[in-house]
C-alpha cells in the first residue's frame, strides 16, 4: 500500500536530484567545521535499467539493489558502476520493485530467478546484496527466497551453496519484517539519524527500519555531523552510509571485507577480489 502511494513522489523527487559525477568531494576536500556542505545535486534526465548478473564463472558477485526513484536518480546505480570497476567480480543492478511497479513481490521473484541461475553455474560463489532504502527491505526479502531454495534443494542444485551476505543503507518499509531469516552469512546495517534534509520526509513516511537487532553490525550516521568528504549524512548518501566509518570501528565495506577474507584465508585472496575506498 505504502509503495504504491508514495513511488510517483518519490521517483519525482529523485528526478534532477542525482549526485553530480562532476561535482563530488575530492580526496583533498575536508568537513567545514562552522558549515557543512551538503552534497551537490544536478537535474538529470538519465534512466538507469536494471543490468541482471552475467552469465560467467565467479567466485563471488554483487547485486544492488536501488530505492524508490533510482532508476532516474542513480544512486545505487552508479555504486553498481564503482562495484564493476573496483571488485572485478560480477555485479547485477535492480530497481527495489524488479520493474514490476505493481507488483513487487513478483519482481523480486525475478530477481530471485536470476540469481538462482547465477548459483547454477556458480553453486559455491558468494552472493553479497547491497540495497539503499526501499532496496534495503527488498534485499532482505530476496535473502529469505535464497534460503528457502537452498532448504529445498538439500542436494545442492540450482541452489546457492556459498556465503550470503546483506548490507542494508538506511532501509525503509515498515511493512516488511526486518527478523533476520535463519541462514544468513553476514549482515551490515546502517542508518541515519537527525537528519538535515527536508527530503528525508519521504524515508520517514514509509518507516526507516533504524537499528536492526538481528545485525552482525549495525552504524548509526549523525545527520548533523559530515562524512570526510564534507557531505552531510543524509537518506541520499549511501556512498557514505557504505564506506565511512562514523563511530564504528570498521565502515560496512571493511567488515564485510574482514568477513569474506576470514573464509578464503586458505587459498590467500578475497573471494570478492580487491576494492578501493572511494
Amino acid at each position: 500500500m505504502f509503495a504504491r502511494l508514495i513511488t510517483s513522489a518519490a521517483a519525482a523527487l529523485a528526478v534532477g536530484l542525482a549526485p553530480a559525477a562532476d561535482e563530488s568531494p575530492t580526496a583533498d576536500e575536508s568537513p567545514s567545521a562552522d558549515k557543512p556542505r551538503i552534497i551537490k545535486l544536478r537535474e538529470t534526465e538519465d534512466a538507469y535499467a536494471q543490468e541482471p548478473l552475467p552469465a560467467l564463472r565467479a567466485a563471488a558477485a554483487y547485486v544492488c539493489l536501488g530505492g524508490f526513484g533510482d532508476e532516474v536518480g542513480g544512486i545505487v546505480a552508479h555504486e553498481a558502476m564503482r562495484l564493476r570497476r573496483t571488485t572485478g567480480a560480477p555485479v547485477a543492478y535492480y530497481h527495489w520493485d524488479g520493474d514490476e511497479k505493481l507488483d513487487r513481490e513478483a519482481g523480486l521473484r525475478l530477481i530471485t530467478d536470476d540469481l538462482l541461475r547465477f548459483a547454477k553455474l556458480n553453486p559455491q560463489a558468494d552472493l553479497i546484496i547491497i540495497g539503499h532504502s526501499m532496496g534495503g527491505s527488498s534485499g532482505l526479502m530476496i535473502c529469505r527466497k535464497l534460503l528457502d531454495a537452498r532448504r529445498a534443494n538439500a542436494d545442492g542444485q540450482g541452489a546457492p551453496r556459498g556465503r550470503i551476505c546483506l548490507i542494508t543503507l538506511d532501509p525503509v518499509d515498515a511493512s516488511v519484517s526486518k527478523e533476520r531469516p535463519e541462514g544468513l552469512d553476514w549482515w551490515g546495517n546502517a542508518y541515519v539519524e537527525n537528519s538535515q534534509s527536508m527530503r528525508d520526509f519521504i524515508p520517514e513516511m514509509g518507516g526507516r527500519w533504524r537499528h536492526c537487532d538481528g545485525a552482525d553490525l549495525n552504524i548509526c550516521f549523525d545527520g548533523r555531523s559530515c562524512d570526510e568528504y564534507g557531505r552531510a549524512y543524509i537518506h541520499d548518501t549511501a556512498d557514505a552510509q557504505l564506506y565511512s566509518r562514523g563511530s564504528a570501528k570498521h565502515s560496512l565495506w571493511e567488515a564485510l571485507r574482514a568477513f569474506l577474507r576470514r573464509g578464503s584465508a586458505a587459498d590467500g585472496r578475497e573471494k570478492g577480489g580487491a576494492a578501493e575506498q572511494p
